[in-house]
């Protein structure tokens, strides 16, 4: 039983996915629900409303860019991330530091960016009958500033070509009372006298030296900061010869 339709056969249907029509191309018959439901072989077609609906455009995404050139910038992203994570680990499982030992009085001071001259060659301290009064040091051929005041007698070393500090001590109360400092030829050069807080420094890496320091002053050098690091390959080297000057318990 059935309508007998020519042609292509088109479905109304309402946007609740009820069948209301059915028809041809030449036009449609319109039926209520209880004469489509008698009619099953012809009109009634369950179908979902979504097959009768606009499909979607399909998204955009980063697979559509050429894989040869997504892989190529993930890598290079990848070595620069790896590089950078290298360089930091190398420099901090190097550098280190030391302090600060004092009582933290004065003006602050800093040799940061000197050591670019070159290693620690010389050392110049200032020292009274009981403290540190001034201090001065010399990376490469260029000294560092004076800091500290004018009181007492001026003692100066030289560092061997090559030769550096491994280990500082000292001792301090209201100012610095004695600086010593070991070097890795086996040299101790002391500088001061009197007695108080005793403190020992040395750095984490075993390949580390002293690099530069910093610290407090005013009248006298009231604090001290050591700060430790490998010597790069390229810092310049010198050939001076130590000096005769060095401290009561030092030598050359």
């Amino acid at each position: 039983m059935g309508w007998p339709l020519q042609g292509r056969r088109t479905h109304l249907l309402h946007s609740s996915g009820q069948l209301v029509g059915v028809g041809s191309d030449a036009g449609f018959r319109k039926f209520s629900r209880l004469q489509a439901e008698a009619y099953p072989p012809v009109l009634i077609q369950k179908e979902p409303v979504l097959a009768v609906r606009t499909q979607r455009s399909p998204k955009v995404s980063a697979d559509l860019l050429p894989p040869c050139s997504l892989t190529m910038w993930t890598f290079m992203l990848l070595g620069l991330l790896c590089a950078s994570a290298s360089a930091s680990a190398i420099q901090a499982r190097s550098s280190s530091y030391s302090g600060e030992y004092g009582r933290g009085r004065g003006e602050p001071f800093s040799h940061s960016g000197l050591q670019l001259e070159g290693p620690i060659t010389a050392i110049r301290v200032r020292v009274d009958s009981f403290n540190i009064a001034g201090l001065q040091v010399r990376y490469g051929q260029v000294w560092s500033d004076y800091v500290g005041g004018n009181l007492g007698d001026l003692e100066e070393i030289f560092l061997h070509p090559g030769e550096s500090v491994i280990a500082v001590s000292g001792s301090y109360g209201n100012y610095l009372k004695t600086l010593n400092f070991y070097t890795d030829e086996g040299r101790f050069l002391s500088f001061g006298k009197g007695i108080g807080v005793i403190f020992y420094a040395v750095p984490l890496d075993l390949d580390a030296v002293l690099r530069f320091i910093s610290g407090r002053a005013g009248l006298f050098v009231s604090a001290i900061g050591l700060h430790w690091d490998t010597i790069p390959e390229t810092a310049p080297a010198t050939a001076e010869p130590a000096s005769s000057m060095a401290g009561p318990r030092g030598g050359v």
